[in-house]
């Protein structure tokens, strides 16, 4: 069975993967020399390098990755706020840890088709919004 889409949000979200990504594409887009489009056109338009700088941050968060990125880890920090103890510590052995749902079972004494639905309703939860 091949993890969907929401399996590696979930993923790099618990892994930390997905606040590194966040962070990385911030330091890249600030790193980027203005000779981009953006750049020669704020250059023309007499706009200092720091604004033109903060214009690529800002236009990547609405419309780009990091906006993509951003709201990503703004619905689950929102939805694992919530969620019940027992079910993170499932899906933090899972996804995290990198254990099978079999290991898991052994590991909190509850059996794998309860994780399977625990992981479905968070998955459930979270999908609408991502």
């Amino acid at each position: 069975l091949m993890a969907d889409k929401l399996d590696r949000i979930i993923g790099d979200y618990l892994t930390g993967k997905l606040a590194a990504n966040i962070k990385a594409r911030e330091l890249d887009l600030r790193a980027r020399k203005p000779t981009d489009n953006l750049g020669i056109r704020t250059q023309s338009l007499g706009i200092a390098p720091q604004e033109s700088e903060f214009l690529r941050v800002e236009e990547d968060e609405l419309n780009g990755i990091l906006g993509k990125m951003k709201r990503q880890k703004e619905i689950l920090d929102m939805f694992w706020d919530v969620e019940c103890s027992e079910t993170k510590q499932a899906l933090l052995l899972h996804y995290q840890q990198r254990m099978t749902w079999y290991g898991v079972g052994q590991e909190m004494f509850v059996g794998v088709t309860t994780l399977w639905r625990w992981n479905k309703s968070f998955k459930e939860m979270i999908r609408p919004y991502l």
